[in-house]
């Protein structure tokens, strides 16, 4: 057993994380989800978002290489109407699907979402070891298990094609930069025009969770949060990640941030906050004045 030295600070106390196999989504026994510290929404919150809709699919994406830093504090408007960093976009849409996962379902209905996730083959490029190193996929493996990336986007646009139509919408946690990936890869597949425009009406339809107006609400009670858990990130600037954003509204959902970084467990945490969102505000409405 190693030893500690005189005065070394205590180890600090760690969620356990286990498989998402192993989280019951089952929203009928989500009775953790009342004790989330969330101050109420703001007017910004309520009056300037659509809460009408309750399907909801959440995507993510996964690349071959690192994304490129923004040196610039403060937002722009993206390609497809939401606030983003002030990053490179043409350095983005260079990025290579690598894996791609999305999570969808109704939040009124009691049943858990359902969650895919695709492992994309590389084709005239490298996964780098940059890369690997945050979400685990490694070259050798991509190719030996992935599919064709035109299978996975057909796949992935049938859903939304299927979710649009029913009146669902999309939503992600930075929804301008994986919606410039997933619009770059279908350039290069080739897609046809009508596809490409399922997806760049779905994205420009969509709900981005790391908008600053959302993330400021959620960042006062994730410091809060922090604060409790003594992680010592009380100085964390905006806009807060995924994992932050989460573990104020859904907080035992950090069990599903084991696997941080998997598409398909990162598409499942987004609806998860996605659903709190819609609660904390649809609650609102009807509270009595």
């Amino acid at each position: 057993m190693p030893f500690k030295m005189q005065g070394e600070p205590p180890e600090k106390k760690r969620f356990k994380p286990a498989c998402v196999a192993n989280i019951d989504l089952d929203a009928n026994k989500w009775s953790w989800l009342s004790k989330a510290i969330v101050p109420p929404a703001p007017n910004a919150v309520m009056c300037d978002f659509d809460w009408s809709c309750s399907s909801w699919m959440c995507v993510d994406v996964e690349t071959h290489d690192l994304a490129p830093r923004s040196h610039e504090h403060g937002w722009v408007d993206g390609t497809f109407g939401h606030k983003r960093l002030k990053y490179d976009d043409a350095l983005v849409r260079r990025l290579r699907a690598i894996q791609l996962g999305w999570t969808a379902g109704d939040i009124s209905s009691g049943q858990p979402p359902v969650t895919k996730t695709r492992l994309v083959k590389p084709s005239g490029f490298v996964i780098t070891e940059a890369a690997t190193e945050i979400h685990s996929i490694k070259h050798v493996d991509a190719v030996d298990g992935g599919c064709d990336l035109s299978e996975v986007l057909a796949e992935f646009l049938g859903d939304v094609q299927n979710l649009v139509r029913a009146g669902g919408r999309v939503c992600a946690h930075q929804l301008e930069f994986d919606a410039a990936i997933i619009d770059a890869e279908l350039g290069r597949c080739e897609a046809g025009v009508e596809l490409k425009q399922v997806w760049r009406e779905a994205a420009r339809g969509g709900l981005c969770t790391m908008n600053p107006v959302l993330t400021a609400w959620c960042c006062e009670s994730y410091r809060r949060t922090v604060d409790r858990y003594g992680d010592g990130e009380k100085n964390r600037d905006m806009p807060c990640a995924l994992g932050a954003v989460a573990w104020t509204l859904v907080p035992p959902c950090q069990e599903l941030r084991a696997k941080d970084h998997d598409a398909g467990n990162d598409s499942c945490v987004g609806w998860l906050v996605v659903s709190r969102l819609h609660h904390h505000v649809r609650s609102a409405f009807a509270a009595p004045v």
